[in-house]
């Protein structure tokens, strides 16, 4: 998934159900709507406890702070 997909991303557009995420096409680069599923359980153990205003932050905000976890984890 790109980055500016994940920026774009929804609460609502993940399926705890069905362990699915479902990025509508008017959020992807081509058009396309794009539904991906197996992702591991980890990611949706970590999505649960994500607050709802996650979602809501700005791309910048978003790449900053990836790229401070990055750093904190030896990426860099």
């Amino acid at each position: 998934m790109r980055a500016s997909a994940i920026a774009r991303l929804d609460a609502s557009e993940l399926d705890f159900a069905s362990k699915a995420i479902l990025t509508p096409a008017s959020k992807t680069k081509k058009g396309r709507r794009h539904y991906m599923e197996g992702l591991p359980g980890n990611l949706w153990a970590w999505l649960e406890r994500t607050p709802k205003t996650a979602f809501k932050m700005e791309p910048r905000t978003l790449a900053t702070r990836r790229e401070n976890a990055f750093r904190r984890a030896g990426y860099s």
